[in-house]
């Protein structure tokens, strides 16, 4: 690709190549905060964050014929100057891509739907089994090992020197 010096380009450019990066280091911070129906709810961690805006690929779950749903689960860090807000998620195999997260209701864990997630700047979203995760809803196909899914993510900063809105587009693999 092309390098640009434009920043918000270099952003783009940086989280669709790191997209090819296998998820193995844990040297980043993952402070995110949960917004759902007036409900907020903050979640700490204790590492630094890198110095280049990505994402980190992990995968999507593979599914069988008659499964309608799939779910997604990766790392993007957020390292610009500047705090985003996922705001929406798309995806090439369905119509209906959705951040969830999971909650623990007494001893039960229950799933529901996130409006947006904030992820600060330095700090990483990580999407994973049992927390905070993609569901790709309505999959009129199977996701077959191997296959390359798409997964763009919608972004939206506070900030007057950043762009209103950003896409992250991200292949992840089936497994």
């Amino acid at each position: 690709m092309k390098h640009q010096h434009n920043g918000w380009i270099r952003l783009l450019i940086a989280a669709s190549l790191s997209a090819l990066v296998a998820c193995s280091d844990s040297s980043h911070s993952d402070h995110h905060d949960h917004h759902n129906h007036g409900n907020e709810h903050h979640h700490e961690h204790e590492h630094e964050g890198s110095n280049d805006q990505h994402n980190k690929v992990s995968y999507v779950k593979a599914t069988i014929p008659g499964m309608s749903a799939s779910s997604a689960y990766f790392e993007w860090c957020n390292t610009s100057m500047n705090d985003y807000r996922i705001t929406g998620v798309s995806s090439d195999v369905t119509a209906k891509a959705e951040l969830h997260t999971m909650d623990m209701s007494g001893e039960t864990m229950i799933m529901r739907q996130l409006e947006e997630l904030l992820v600060k700047a330095g700090h990483c979203a990580i999407f994973q089994s049992g927390s905070d995760h993609i569901m790709l809803l309505d999959l009129a196909e199977p996701i077959i090992p191997g296959q390359t899914v798409l997964i763009t993510l919608q972004l939206a900063a506070d900030s007057e020197d950043a762009p209103d809105t950003l896409e992250i587009p991200m292949e992840l693999i089936a497994k």
